[in-house]
């Protein structure tokens, strides 16, 4: 004889509980923030501060905080390349913009000045806009690996664990005035 009322199914109350956490809270949404690549809004938090050094520098307005800006974004930029390939064949792009932040260095130490000259300010600019492509591409998750590995090469640097040849530069703390 058949049942005259629905049986409660037990799937319906597992179902119902699931949706009381907000998706980005369980394991599929984490992963999935992972996975994404930035938004443009995400994109412009990172290169906003890293392009208005530049100018600074450009400017002859610069120092040390803002040339720290131009070598993160050449450091994860070079990360990003190693690990995931992404704009891996810029490597020469990213090796001159390498060389320029050490003349700058060289000539701020005996100078005093934090000026740019014209191969400076073409090696910075393209990559910087190579950079720029490789945050479109790249996913949060990837890019925060590589921020990571790069914070503890970092503080082995800092700490004296280099290899011969390695400049460590330790800018002071960006001033937010």
């Amino acid at each position: 004889m058949p049942h005259h009322h629905k049986r409660h199914d037990r799937r319906d109350r597992f179902a119902h509980a699931a949706f009381a956490i907000p998706l980005e809270e369980t394991p599929l949404g984490i992963a999935l923030n992972q996975a994404a690549t930035l938004l443009p809004a995400e994109r412009a938090l990172i290169t906003e501060p890293m392009q208005a050094a530049f100018d600074a520098l450009r400017a002859a307005q610069g120092d040390a905080s803002q040339l720290a800006h131009i070598i993160d974004a050449i450091n994860i930029g070079n990360e990003i390349a190693r690990r995931y390939q992404i704009a891996s064949d810029h490597q020469a792009t990213r090796d001159a913009a390498q060389a320029a932040v050490i003349a700058l260095l060289e000539r701020a130490q005996a100078t005093g000045r934090w000026t740019l000259r014209g191969a400076e300010i073409a090696a910075f600019d393209d990559a910087l806009w190579i950079f720029s492509v490789q945050l479109q591409f790249v996913s949060r998750g990837e890019l925060a690996t590589c921020t990571r590995v790069l914070k503890a090469r970092a503080r082995s640097a800092l700490a004296g664990n280099t290899g011969p040849g390695v400049r460590v530069f330790n800018a002071p703390a960006p001033s937010h005035a």
